[in-house]
């Protein structure tokens, strides 16, 4: 606060990082408006601000409009990062377009969300793994949703095959989730088989993804028991 007050003779670079930082503690004390106040000070009223200190306040401040229920701002905060942003990093980008997806998603946008995903994954191969790991995560359960079983296993078993890196909660996530969609496809072997890789092999997966893999595994045993007595 005290850069901030001093802001006619502070350097713009360390008054933008201290809104910013402001910011995210006025979100961490769950007081959103102040928090939008402090980004949208960096976006609105520094001009001299580097373009990747203002486009992480906004995409922050998309965060924040989402958890306050306006999706539209929070959509167009988020659309100004990809449209009106171009030099900033790549993981920026891949981020605001997973975003985007994601929330494109909620409102039931899944082609939208879908293509906003595929751009990640097409067309920025140089994005952090965590980001091209939720682009695939993301597209996967958006194709689901669209029942497109087939294409929706093939983005989960990308992201369990071939990005080895990926985050532990969301390899587990995609194994729970291509084995429901083998599940809903009438293969029950591989969806136990991908239930138990959660619960035997990943033993730093979240207790709530283990569970979740128990109970399904648990109803397909059921089913394969009940309909093998007729």
């Amino acid at each position: 606060t005290r850069v901030i007050e001093a802001l006619p003779e502070a350097p713009v670079e360390q008054v933008a990082k201290a809104l910013y930082n402001r910011g995210v503690k006025w979100g961490q004390k769950n007081e959103p408006d102040k928090e939008i106040g402090d980004y949208t000070r960096i976006i609105d009223a520094l001009p001299g601000a580097p373009m990747e200190q203002v486009a992480n306040a906004t995409v922050n401040r998309g965060v924040t409009w989402g958890q306050k229920g306006e999706l539209e701002k929070e959509i167009a905060d988020y659309t100004r990062v990809i449209e009106a942003m171009p030099d900033i990093s790549v993981g920026l980008l891949a981020k605001a377009l997973n975003y985007r997806g994601i929330t494109l998603a909620q409102k039931g946008e899944q082609d939208n969300a879908i293509a906003d995903f595929t751009r990640v994954i097409d067309s920025l191969p140089d994005a952090p793994v965590e980001q091209l790991t939720y682009a695939f995560f993301s597209r996967g359960m958006a194709l689901g949703q669209k029942k497109e079983l087939d294409k929706a296993i093939a983005d989960f078993t990308h992201l369990i095959d071939s990005l080895p890196d990926a985050p532990v909660e969301q390899l587990s996530s995609a194994l729970v989730f291509r084995g429901s969609a083998f599940g809903q496809k009438d293969e029950p072997g591989k969806a136990m088989a991908d239930f138990t890789h959660v619960i035997d092999a990943l033993p730093d997966a979240p207790l709530e993804q283990v569970a979740n893999a128990l109970t399904k595994r648990g109803w397909i045993h059921y089913q394969t028991k009940k309909f093998a007595l007729f």
